[in-house]
């Protein structure tokens, strides 16, 4: 069974986006990887542009707000953020 895993940024449009297919691309056969965001905003041109040179297409990628998991921490084996200043906004919009 593989493990799930769950990128959480403020916006869902750039590091846990990249992050999530990065993850899925190199490990997809030890992990199942999605992205979400607290504010999910627009899909940041030069992540897709970056991926893209390195043959991985996410400019169709749909973004997805935390609340889009019934429990987004118990969604998966393993819940990461990307920066510290994220941790009370984070606390506040995920359940316990």
């Amino acid at each position: 069974m593989k493990k799930k895993v769950l990128f959480i940024c403020v916006h869902n449009s750039a590091r846990s986006q990249m992050a999530a297919a990065l993850l899925n691309k190199r490990c997809g056969d030890l992990f199942e990887a999605q992205s979400a965001g607290l504010e999910p905003g627009t899909l940041n041109p030069l992540a897709v542009e970056a991926l893209q040179e390195i043959g991985i297409d996410i400019s169709k990628t749909k973004h997805k707000r935390c609340s889009m998991f019934s429990n987004p921490v118990n969604y998966s084996h393993l819940s990461l953020r990307f920066a510290a200043k994220q941790k009370p906004k984070a606390v506040r919009s995920l359940p316990e």
